[in-house]
């Protein structure tokens, strides 16, 4: 744990960090974890209110930013998968779409190449 937690400090920035730690700690009623990481924002500046904002954001969605909401969305939906492996297994495959996604993009891929596309697949509508 140790170990995850030095490479999430090292490339999370740390406001995401406190986006994540509240909202996961509020989600899962951890009053240990809510204690300390409510410590730790407001020793990096942060108001009880962007706090207490923070552990249910969605109900003050417009004082977060779009990053933030997305950020946060990607949070609760991890935080709903049962067991490490089902998140692990899952985030894995959000990677790997996204990077095919950004080599079909960038080398500009012909979707029209692929046998059996039709009109309905390019996104041609009727």
């Amino acid at each position: 744990m140790l170990g995850l937690e030095t490479y999430v400090r090292a490339r999370v920035d740390k406001r995401y960090q406190h986006l994540m730690q509240l909202r996961v700690s509020a989600l899962n009623q951890c009053v240990f974890c809510l204690a300390m990481h409510r410590r730790e924002a407001k020793k990096d500046g942060w108001s009880e209110e962007k706090i207490s904002s923070t552990e249910r954001w969605t109900d003050f969605k417009e004082q977060f930013t779009d990053e933030e909401c997305a950020a946060l969305e990607l949070t609760d939906a991890v935080s709903r998968i049962h067991g490490a492996k089902g998140a692990r297994n899952l985030l894995m495959a959000i990677v790997a779409i996204n990077a095919w996604n950004r080599i079909g993009i960038t080398t500009r891929l012909d979707p029209r190449s692929l046998s059996g596309v039709d009109d309905f697949d390019l996104g041609i509508r009727a």
